[in-house]
C-alpha cells in the first residue's frame, strides 16, 4: 500500500502560518495609549507648576495683608479726563446748579446745588416753576417772572406764597410788565418751600445760607 503523501505536511503548515501572524502581530502591534517615561515626567511637571500658580494667585486675592496698588494717572491726565467730562455733562445741570465730582469718587460727577448771590430771576412757564430748587446766600433778591403761555386762549395767573415767611405776591399776569413780576429778599437763614396758590401743583424751594 502507498503510504498518503502531504498528511505530515499539513500540521507543519499551519504553526508556520500561525508564527507568521504572531510576528507580524508583533511587529504591527497599535503603540500603547499611554505616554511614555519622559512624556509623563514632564506632564507631571507641568501640572504641579499650575497647581503651584494657581495656590499664588488665590493667596493674593484673599489675602487682607498684600495692598492691592492701584495705578495713579498724572495729575495733568486726570484733570484733562475731569474737565472733558464736566464739559460734556454740564449742559444737563439746571439753573442753580453745577457739574461737580464727589470726593468720595474723583471721577463721578453730579449735579450740586451752588450758592448764588446777588439778584436772582427765576420764571414761570408752562404752568410750572422752571427752577424748583436753588440755595442763595442770605440778603439775595429773588424775582420771579411770569412767562406761561402755554395756553394762548388764556391768560394764566400765578402767585409766589411762601407759608413760613407769611407772605404772599400778588397775581401774576404774563405778558410783561410791573404785573408779572414780584420780587422778595431773603434775609433769613433756613429752607422755604413755595407754591402758586392759584395751581398749587406748582411747588418750589428756597434754601438760604449765611
Amino acid at each position: 500500500m502507498e503510504p498518503k503523501k502531504g498528511n505530515f505536511n499539513f500540521p507543519i503548515i499551519i504553526i508556520i502560518f500561525a508564527v507568521a501572524i504572531g510576528i507580524l502581530y508583533l511587529f504591527n502591534a497599535p503603540t500603547p495609549v499611554g505616554l511614555n517615561v519622559e512624556e509623563e515626567i514632564v506632564q507631571e511637571i507641568e501640572e504641579k507648576n499650575q497647581v503651584i500658580e494657581a495656590e499664588e494667585i488665590e493667596e493674593i486675592v484673599v489675602n487682607p495683608d498684600i495692598p492691592v496698588i492701584e495705578p495713579e494717572l498724572p495729575g495733568i491726565v486726570e484733570e484733562i479726563i475731569q474737565e472733558e467730562i464736566a464739559n460734556n455733562l454740564s449742559e444737563d445741570c439746571l439753573f442753580g446748579k453745577e457739574l461737580r465730582n464727589t470726593p468720595e469718587n474723583p471721577m463721578t460727577y453730579t449735579c450740586q446745588l451752588i450758592t448764588l448771590e446777588g439778584e436772582v430771576e427765576l420764571s414761570m412757564r408752562n404752568k410750572r416753576f422752571e427752577q424748583t430748587e436753588i440755595q442763595v446766600k442770605k440778603g439775595t433778591t429773588v424775582t420771579w417772572i411770569n412767562k406761561d403761555n402755554s395756553d394762548p386762549e388764556y391768560m394764566p395767573i400765578h402767585t409766589v406764597a411762601i407759608d413760613l415767611l407769611n407772605v404772599k405776591s400778588p397775581d401774576l399776569e404774563v405778558g410783561g410788565g410791573a404785573r408779572a413780576v414780584w420780587s422778595y429778599t431773603f434775609n433769613e437763614i433756613g429752607e422755604f418751600e413755595y407754591y402758586c396758590s392759584v395751581h398749587p401743583v406748582m411747588t418750589g424751594k428756597i434754601i438760604v445760607v449765611e
